[in-house]
């Protein structure tokens, strides 16, 4: 995530040396978040089908191999397609960590393992863009991507030389998600799952990355105030992270999860009744805190209700993938809705959308899967060595 944080703000400007229109500069940008969506469930699948650790050894070797590529990229076309390359690297990446991650917990610890997991992508993509804006001052657009394909090679030795393959050995024997009937897909709590990932995500683009901003720099807040006000809420997620996995242990999850949506929805009220800077600062740090909440309970919540037979895989890649959509969607919605009225329409509207959310959650999220015994074993010997 240090990699992703790296190259993201020096990307648009590294496009634009090729000379080419703004709409092409977004392709390059947007070309990494459209390949992740379409990776993210067979990469879950592939985790069942020929184990985790083939899957995100390769997936840090794609990553660098996406971003080598693109440093050395004669045109636009080809840093699209790089982007791309680093795109289904990252999916298969993020995706099969929250698999392992998953495997090698347990209902009662998930929460706080989940947590080190959130905790270390939020402090990597936070270090990241420092990292990367003083290189591209000191050597160049193109040093970036070099350094990332550096730490993305490591990242991919790491897991070959360290992380134990964690599939159970029941999946090993058949295909990803062999056990998993289409029925189970359809279940409640996995229905449940889709609506917190997506409009939880939904409003992390639109709103807090899209339209928030937009109210900062309107109350008279400059960008580097801006970035400030940012920066510090990071700070708050990362200090709360911990204590957000240790809720999600000791507190139901599916009460967890419907807190985080609420708090959510709490950051554009506030917003919307109190628009100066004071405000601008609260709501942000309400919705880091919603983030806070939700960040280990939600992949907990998807490892808890996976299919049984092999489909920890599975649930993860259409966890990502809900999320993505919602990512991607967030942005032209809520832009849309401020266009036609105003951005207290936006900011209403993704409100609602929460606690409507929140309702249907708790409603669909009754019927809760238990874990598989047999992978609750097989992963109780793996940790403990047997």
């Amino acid at each position: 995530m240090s990699g992703q944080g790296v190259i993201s703000p020096i990307l648009p400007l590294y496009a634009q040396t090729f000379g080419v229109n703004v709409a092409l500069v977004g392709m390059a940008v947007s070309a990494f978040g459209l390949a992740r969506l379409f990776i993210n469930l067979p990469a879950g699948l592939a985790a069942g089908a020929f184990g985790r650790r083939r899957v995100i050894i390769l997936g840090a070797a794609l990553f660098a191999a996406g971003n080598l590529a693109a440093g050395l990229a004669a045109d636009i076309w080809l840093l699209i397609f790089c982007r791309l390359v680093a795109g289904a690297g990252s999916s298969m990446f993020l995706t099969v960590g929250h698999v392992i991650v998953a495997d090698l917990s347990t209902p009662e610890n998930r929460g706080r393992y989940m947590s080190y997991l959130e905790l270390s992508f939020l402090t990597g993509i936070s270090l990241g863009p420092v990292i990367g804006g003083f290189m591209a001052e000191l050597f160049g657009y193109q040093s970036p991507f070099f350094l990332v394909a550096v730490l993305s090679t490591i990242g991919s030795v790491w897991a070959l030389l360290r992380i134990p393959e964690t599939r159970p050995a029941r999946a090993q024997h058949g295909s990803a998600g062999s056990g998993v009937r289409l029925s189970e897909l359809v279940h409640p709590p996995l229905l449940g799952l889709a609506v917190v990932a997506l409009t939880t995500f939904l409003t992390r683009a639109g709103a807090r990355l899209g339209i928030i901003p937009l109210i900062g720099a309107a109350v008279g807040l400059s960008p580097g105030q801006i970035g400030l006000v940012y920066t510090g809420t990071i700070g708050v997620e990362m200090g709360l992270m911990p204590i957000a996995g240790a809720m999600a242990d000791r507190i139901n999850r599916r009460i967890v999860l419907v807190i985080s949506l609420l708090v959510h929805a709490a950051g554009p009220v506030i917003l919307m009744v109190w628009q100066d800077p004071w405000g601008f600062i609260v709501a942000s740090v309400v919705l880091g805190l919603g983030t806070a909440l939700g960040g280990p309970s939600l992949p907990s919540y998807a490892a808890d209700v996976a299919p049984r037979g092999g489909g920890a895989g599975l649930t993860m890649g259409l966890y990502r993938t809900y999320g993505d959509i919602g990512f991607l969607i967030g942005g032209p919605l809520l832009g849309w809705i401020a266009d036609a009225s105003d951005f207290s329409g936006a900011l209403a509207s993704n409100a609602a959308l929460l606690v409507l959310a929140a309702a249907v959650f708790w409603l669909l999220s009754r019927s809760r899967a238990a874990p598989s015994s047999a992978h609750e074993t097989a992963m109780t010997s793996l940790v403990q060595g047997k």
